[in-house]
């Protein structure tokens, strides 16, 4: 599955939305467990990424990249330094229905789902959620495998066989053409 930025862009606008309080801190850890409990359902990530386990909790790699590459810019048109307060400025400027009309049911679901699970929790909490066996089998800066957080996610054996088929398949295109010349 490919990355998916304009899913992953809503899907961070939401979260600020849903939180009381919203703070870059607690965004990876809760997109995260987003897509853990996605993945153990339908065997695939809603935005396409690939985490990797940093020192706090598991991030998206690319998304982590293309937030922090635009956050300057963010502060600039919202007139704040503080990022924080700049999420929360561009968060009131979306319509909840405008940001969740392009993910399923499923995903929606599981967006809903993942915010009960964490009310009223803090900080460390969150990230002790995230820092699950996948984030540890990684190890720090390490890529985490897609059937370990599926496995924490609670799939069953149908799903996890999926997902090992699914991960496989970027290698298998990539697999040079034999007897072709350049």
């Amino acid at each position: 599955m490919q990355y998916n930025a304009f899913k992953a862009s809503n899907l961070l606008i939401w979260i600020v939305q849903q939180l009381d309080a919203p703070a870059i801190p607690y965004i990876w850890p809760i997109i995260y467990m987003i897509e853990r409990k996605h993945l153990a359902l339908k065997g695939v990530l809603i935005l396409g990424d690939t985490f990797v386990a940093m020192r706090n909790c598991p991030v998206p790699l690319r998304f982590y990249a293309e937030f922090y590459q635009k956050a300057h810019l963010w502060g600039t048109l919202f007139g704040s330094c503080d990022l924080d307060e700049a999420l929360k400025a561009m968060a009131m400027k979306h319509r909840f229905d405008d940001l969740t009309a392009k993910f399923t049911s499923l995903e929606r679901a599981c967006m809903h789902s993942v915010i009960m699970e964490i009310q009223g929790l803090g900080l460390h909490a969150l990230q002790k959620l995230a820092r699950d066996t996948a984030w540890q089998c990684a190890g720090l800066d390490g890529i985490l495998d897609p059937v370990e957080i599926a496995k924490e996610g609670g799939a069953d054996e149908a799903t996890l066989d999926y997902v090992l088929r699914w991960r496989m398949l970027p290698y298998a295109m990539e697999a040079p053409k034999v007897g072709r010349r350049f």
